[in-house]
């Protein structure tokens, strides 16, 4: 059997300064989950007996990141490297298109786009990295990826410092 091949990746991820950080991708196909909402989607931080329904079809990934992680890495580095171990492994579409909540740098997203190249060994021409304030609001993709990550968060197995050791621990479902 062929694995599935994903055009779309929405990611965001838990902060508010509070550790840890959860960073979770969602994978799409439509061209629904995609499109710019006309007005702004709510985002839940409580009962999220939607996940499931919302995940059919769709494929995610998370990275847990501690605060003794930050010591080991420069800060404009963090969002590439988790955003590296949320696609690694992952059959990517070429092109593919990457939508992350929140502005990034200069500096961030050429270090992000060096990353996504070097994991998926797809050139940087064929990435499409689109960021922005409140785009957990506008992309249903990132609006999910948003979900998904506090729904882990609420999670207290993923939570367990002692449960995670290794740095930038990521796993797959």
């Amino acid at each position: 059997m062929e694995k599935k091949r994903w055009g779309f990746v929405g990611v965001d991820e838990t902060n508010n300064g509070r550790f840890p950080l959860i960073y979770a991708a969602v994978f799409s196909n439509h061209f629904p989950d995609i499109a710019e909402s006309e007005k702004l989607m709510v985002k839940r931080r409580r009962n999220h007996q939607e996940i499931y329904e919302k995940l059919t079809g769709k494929h995610y990934s998370f990275t847990i990141i501690q605060r003794d992680d930050l010591d080991l890495i420069d800060s404009h580095q963090v969002k590439g490297i988790a955003l590296a171990s949320l696609v690694s492994g992952i059959e990517l579409e070429i092109p593919f298109r990457l939508y992350m909540d929140g502005a990034l740098s200069e500096r961030e997203s050429d270090f992000i786009m060096s990353s996504l190249a070097g994991v998926t060994g797809i050139d940087r021409e064929s990435i499409n990295l689109y960021s922005g304030k409140d785009l957990d609001r506008k992309i249903k993709l990132v609006n999910i990826a948003d979900e998904t990550a506090h729904w882990l968060k609420n999670k207290r197995d993923l939570t367990n410092r002692e449960k995670f050791k290794p740095l930038l621990r990521s796993m797959r479902v």
